[in-house]
């Protein structure tokens, strides 16, 4: 997979999540075509986020989305319906990360890594 196909992915999932939450039962058919993906595509990446989830990935670790009469519902969204509180050193690891995928690219991730940047102590920020 290519890096955009991968950010894109990205994109996708942090999108499925929350509207399904927001939406309980929408039908799969509907969020198929929010994200641009055919109605077997999406069961493939809704089976790939029961596999998301948080240490230590016991079950009620994991996002639960299930689909039920062509509905989909979330029972455990862990908490991927808003964006997460980072410390300081959280970000400032985020922020490395995203430097390396946005090489010279000035699409989302800059712009994602300049708001993380502009949050970070200007003592952490790399010279």
């Amino acid at each position: 997979m290519s890096t955009s196909d991968l950010r894109e992915r990205l994109r996708r999932l942090l999108l499925i999540i929350p509207y399904a939450t927001r939406h309980p039962g929408c039908a799969i058919k509907d969020l198929a075509q929010l994200v641009q993906l055919t109605e077997t595509e999406l069961i493939e990446e809704l089976d790939f986020l029961l596999m998301v989830g948080q240490p230590p990935f016991a079950p009620d670790d994991c996002v639960d989305i299930r689909v039920e009469d062509g509905k989909i519902y979330v029972d455990l969204d862990q908490a991927l319906d808003k964006p997460p509180r980072l410390t300081a050193f959280e970000a400032l690891a985020l922020a490395a990360a995203a430097r390396g995928m946005a090489g010279g690219d000035e699409g989302t991730v800059s712009r994602a890594l300049a708001k993380i940047e502009s949050a970070l102590p200007q003592q952490l920020l790399p010279i």
